[in-house]
């Protein structure tokens, strides 16, 4: 009974992942969909954890768990809450192994108020949700994260989203396939019913721009966040089938649920790294979800 743990799920990201690992469980043409494109079974539990109960209807197999957060000015309050969670109980050793775990967590400086909270959930944040996730028994974890990431970069956000990915990598460094990154670019939301809450001028007029660009232009540096999703739950069906048949390469053969590169994007400290192309290439094969 493998689970699905979630953090992030209101985002943008999030909704549409936890809209995707809703739509394929345990209904048995999902299943049956599932087991056709990979040997690994479907997930058949999906947890989130929230700070505050989940605002869209939640199917059956899909759990809130909400966090105790205390309000900290320095903005630790969401980590230390990640913190308190008692791991050994939270997916209940079910999952023999198959347990996956998806980070969607983001801000920015101006949404957090200052650049110690930004980092505080970008990173501190990220990384307890790490720990717990391999404390919990999770053997893969796929995380949001931005093009460009470094972890040596001079500006802020990027530093801290490449802090993040290695903190986090570390956290599954003994499984070959068990941390992934995504790094999409700007992510357009023209035609989605989820605006962003957050008003960003910058990115509203870059998508103005964006929409008068050929679609050749776009690919490197634009997607959805629907795609991102998608590639997400991808790569993760794409790993657990490879930990089940270790024959079957990432991205090829009979048992691959895409038709992405064999091989992500290697990053600079050794990351599994999936770029703005390649998200949409994997969302592209992933083919229909759970009748989506």
């Amino acid at each position: 009974m493998p689970s699905a743990l979630v953090v992030g799920g209101t985002g943008q990201v999030g909704r549409e992942l936890v809209r995707l690992l809703a739509a394929q469980l345990s209904s048995s043409s999902s299943k049956a969909a599932a087991a056709a494109a990979s040997p690994a079974p479907a997930f058949d539990r999906v947890v989130l954890l929230q700070r505050r109960a989940f605002p869209d209807p939640l199917p059956p197999g899909v759990e809130t768990v909400v966090l105790d957060i205390q309000d900290r000015p320095d903005g630790l309050g969401f980590a230390e809450a990640l913190r308190r969670v008692d791991a050994s109980t939270l997916l209940k050793g079910s999952g023999d192994g198959q347990d996956h775990a998806f980070c969607a967590l983001g801000t920015t400086r101006a949404l957090a108020g200052s650049a110690a909270a930004f980092e505080a959930l970008d990173f501190v944040a990220v990384e307890a949700f790490a720990r717990l996730a391999r404390a919990a028994g999770c053997t893969g974890l796929s995380l949001v994260s931005s093009a460009s990431a470094d972890a040596q970069s001079s500006f802020l956000y990027l530093r801290t989203k490449g802090r993040a990915e290695v903190a986090a990598a570390a956290e599954f460094s003994s499984f070959p396939t068990g941390f992934a990154t995504f790094r999409p670019g700007m992510l357009r939301l023209s035609g989605s019913p989820q605006r962003r809450a957050d008003w960003r001028p910058l990115e509203d007029a870059a998508e103005a721009v964006a929409g008068w660009l050929p679609q050749s232009w776009l690919v490197d540096m634009a997607t959805t966040p629907r795609d991102v999703a998608r590639a997400m739950l991808a790569v993760a069906l794409q790993d657990r089938a490879v930990a089940a048949s270790p024959a079957a390469a990432v991205g090829s053969g009979p048992s691959s649920t895409t038709s992405a590169p064999a091989t992500p994007n290697p990053g600079s400290e050794g990351l599994r790294v999936f770029s703005n192309r390649q998200i949409i290439e994997l969302s592209a094969g992933l083919g229909n979800v759970g009748g989506e």
